[in-house]
């Protein structure tokens, strides 16, 4: 999956999914500090489609199975605590120089 956008903190993936989508966040065990994950349908103001991770005793890894909505937002503070982000089972090539990152994956229809 490539980026498809980015704008200062914004980086967007367009998912080619016909269906819903699924997402699993690993955390690094090891990470100092525990990095901020919030996972929302659309927007900062949207649903939360899993509860926000803010220390290590909280679940890892976040996961998000089956979401119908068409954009899915992952806020996350402390981006060198992740270990990988999948989608739909494929990694995300991830951005490790800026230290927060709003990612947003847009569903798109497969050719």
């Amino acid at each position: 999956m490539a980026v498809k956008t980015t704008v200062g903190q914004d980086i967007t993936y367009e998912v080619p999914a016909d269906g819903t989508m699924s997402v699993s966040i690993r955390i690094k065990k090891d990470a100092s500090p525990s990095p901020f994950v919030g996972v929302r349908d659309t927007s900062l103001e949207g649903q939360a489609l899993a509860p926000d991770h803010i220390n290590a005793s909280d679940p890892n890894p976040i996961v998000v199975k089956n979401a119908k909505t068409d954009v899915i937002r992952i806020r996350i503070g402390s981006i060198k605590g992740i270990d990988r982000i999948l989608v739909n089972n494929q990694e995300l090539k991830l951005n490790r120089s800026l230290l927060v990152q709003n990612i947003y994956l847009k569903k798109v229809a497969t050719p």
